[in-house]
Parts: C-alpha cells; sequence; structure tokens
C-alpha cells in the first residue's frame, strides 16, 4: 500500500467542450468552484518538491488531464493567483488548441528546448491569454521533422542531459507564479512523463469509468520502481449516481488512499454545451 491522498474530486460535468469551458468560465459554478479550491490548496499543501509546479497526467488518454488542468488554472485566477501552463503533451496539445487558436504557429515548448531552459529565453514563450489571463507555454511545434514526413522523428520530453535544465527553470519561474500547471502526455504511452516528477510535485487523474484500475495499478508500480515520489490523486468524472463509483473508492481504499473531503454527493453541473 502507498497511502497517497485524494486530494480532491471533480464532478461528472455533462456535455462539456475545453474550448467552450475556457470561453465560459466557471463562474456561475459555485459548487464546482468550492471543490476546486478545495483541490489546489490541498495539492500545494501537501507538495513535496520545494516548488510551485505541478505535473499532472493519468494513466492512459480521455482520463481527463487536460480538463482536470483547465479547470485548476481557472479557478487559480479566479482566487487571483499568479498561475502558468506548460504544455507538455506535445503529440496531442489540446491545452494548447483550447487556449490558442492559432497554436500552430506559436513557438512553445518544443522550440524552447532546442534553445536552452535560460531565464531570458523561457520569457520569450510566455503568451498570456487574453480572455482568462492565464500565461501559457504552448506545446510549440517540431522543428526536427523528417521532409517527406509527418512524423516526428523523436517523440521524448527530454534528452537525459536536459532534465536538470528544466527543473532549474521550474525553480525560477516559481518566483513569478503562485502554481505551474504542466499538463503531459500520458504516463502508459510516454514514459518520459513519469521522469521529470523528480523536478515537479505530482498529480494523477483517475477517470471514473474511463481509467481502468490495473492500469492505475501499473502506473503507481512505475513510481515505485523509479524510486519517485507518491503522487497526489484527482479523482475526475465522479457521477456518484453511478453503483460504479464505489468500485473506484473500493480500490482507492485497499490502496491505502486517504479519503477525507465531505463534498456533499449527488449534485450535477448540465453545462450542456454540446
Amino acid at each position: 500500500a502507498l497511502g497517497i491522498d485524494v486530494s480532491g474530486i471533480i464532478p461528472h460535468i455533462q456535455e462539456i467542450k475545453k474550448k467552450n469551458l475556457v470561453k465560459l468560465g466557471i463562474k456561475k459554478n459555485k459548487i464546482l468552484i468550492d471543490s476546486l479550491k478545495k483541490t489546489l490548496i490541498k495539492i500545494k499543501k501537501e507538495s513535496v518538491v520545494q516548488n510551485n509546479a505541478f505535473v499532472i497526467s493519468s494513466a492512459l488518454p480521455k482520463d481527463g488531464k487536460t480538463l482536470t488542468t483547465i479547470l485548476l488554472a481557472l479557478v487559480a485566477k479566479e482566487m487571483n493567483k499568479s498561475v502558468l501552463v506548460i504544455d507538455l503533451d506535445i503529440e496531442k496539445k489540446f491545452f494548447s488548441k483550447s487556449f490558442f487558436s492559432t497554436h500552430k504557429t506559436i513557438k512553445g515548448f518544443e522550440n524552447l528546448k532546442i534553445k536552452n531552459f535560460s531565464n531570458d529565453i523561457v520569457n520569450n514563450y510566455i503568451n498570456m491569454h487574453k480572455e482568462t489571463e492565464i500565461d501559457v507555454i504552448t506545446a510549440g511545434f517540431f522543428e526536427n521533422m523528417d521532409a517527406n514526413s509527418n512524423v516526428r522523428k523523436d517523440n521524448s520530453l527530454f534528452d537525459s542531459s536536459e532534465y536538470r535544465g528544466f527543473g532549474e527553470m521550474l525553480e525560477k519561474l516559481s518566483d513569478n507564479y503562485d502554481y505551474i500547471l504542466i499538463d503531459t502526455m500520458p504516463i502508459s504511452y510516454h514514459p518520459d512523463s513519469i521522469l521529470i516528477t523528480k523536478y515537479t510535485n505530482s498529480v494523477l487523474t483517475i477517470g471514473h469509468n474511463l481509467t481502468p484500475v490495473n492500469s492505475m495499478s501499473h502506473i503507481i508500480d512505475e513510481y515505485k520502481r523509479f524510486d519517485l515520489q507518491k503522487p497526489q490523486i484527482i479523482l475526475n468524472n465522479i457521477d456518484f449516481r453511478s453503483k460504479r463509483v464505489f468500485r473506484l473508492l473500493s480500490w482507492a481504499s485497499k490502496s491505502n488512499y486517504k479519503y477525507g473531503y465531505g463534498y456533499g454527493y449527488g449534485y450535477g453541473y448540465g453545462y450542456g454545451y454540446g
């Protein structure tokens, strides 16, 4: 048993689209805001690495990691906190797509790492989203493509020599931001995503009816294998009207997860974004 805290819950939000969420915001959803605030405060309080960076990942695609990142970034601004989001999902780029329609032409992380992580250079890659006033380093675009192919030669996040520089960059950026949220690739598909947790605080999203229990158990074993800090857990897409949710909470309990939020289950949000 790992003794990992469940740091928060994000209830099921009906028919949500990320772009609409960014556009319309969350100000009218008091219960959602309250639960997100508790989650944000908890992950900060329970942080292990001494910077303000939190890598948010998942076992598999569609577990809700990008939605979680968007929601936490929005509520951080609602709390008048300074927030920077770094899109490290350099294949799907869902966060960048949700915030910038012109993301394909905006230089971001992929372009930055080819240069270096010095503070002066990093500032040139930070773009503020005007509607939300959230600072973003987008995923960027690939500059090391085969001339006759749309397939990137190297899908790793870093060379081995780049990890330390990335950690130093986060430490410096933490002087300017209360929260640095990093949306990265699913760990099962890209093991690099787990290795950067040496330099960040680690948050895993578990999607109810989305994340297979065996996949999550495998990911937790990976943390142990690399001797990494225990990740904090956010339960996502929770529909307490469904009996299947108790299987998820039962697994969390058997894994010695600490669960301590009385959210008042049974509410829904009915965004109806289409």
